[in-house]
């Protein structure tokens, strides 16, 4: 069994970075029961599954945005074929490098729902897959991969065909949109509204998906 209190520091980066501006709060948090059309029946399908995130109940305030901001998560969560293992460190390490604390927060309990240890997660958050010996060879070949988008430097071919030959050309290219999702897209509306942690604004602790 895991150490509990260990287990708890895991759920937050360090501080170092400045404070995000709380524009959230300028946002209504929207139900089910205050939308309409697809709106309301994804956020009905949401809380019934207790996956009626925060920055999901922001995002339904822009209708044309929400559904295909929930769908294109929901394929990269449930219908890709890089292993859920995989995505969660690929996700920790994105949310370390850049310090985004709210996707740490989400992220981790699910990193471990996937199977990654308390000492996996650790070495993510000081946003360096090492030693190398606590990783799979998949997971190394998809966190270096995630290193060298996140430097801006492109993908060495060698990498591409570690990464290719675990998933398959396509299965590269469902990594490179997860990196982009959670690395780019995601991380961009999380700073710009100001969100630092899943509950922020909401009156209590949302269900645990």
């Amino acid at each position: 069994m895991p150490d509990d209190t260990a287990g708890q520091a895991l759920t937050r980066l360090p501080r170092s970075g400045p404070m995000r501006a709380p524009n959230h709060r300028a946002f209504a948090r929207r139900t089910s029961r205050d939308t309409d059309g697809d709106v309301s029946r994804v956020l009905g399908k949401l809380e019934a599954t207790g996956q009626n995130y925060t920055v999901l109940q922001v995002l339904a305030n822009a209708s044309v945005l929400f559904r295909p901001f929930v769908l294109l998560s929901d394929a990269l969560n449930n219908h890709s074929v890089i292993p859920p293992d995989v995505r969660e460190a690929v996700i920790l390490l994105l949310a370390a490098r850049d310090e985004v604390q709210y996707e740490w927060a989400e992220h981790v309990p699910m990193a471990r729902e996937a199977g990654l240890t308390d000492s996996q997660i650790a070495a993510l958050a000081c946003a360096s897959p090492t030693p190398p010996d606590l990783f799979s060879a998949a997971q190394l070949a998809a966190l270096a991969l995630t290193e060298e988008l996140s430097r801006g430097t492109g993908v060495a071919a060698d990498t591409w065909q570690r990464v290719s030959g675990e998933w398959g050309e396509a299965g590269a290219l469902e990594l490179v949109a997860i990196v982009g999702w959670w690395g780019g897209f995601v991380r961009t509306m999380l700073d710009a509204l100001g969100l630092v942690h899943p509950d922020d604004g909401r009156p209590g602790r949302r269900p645990r998906s």
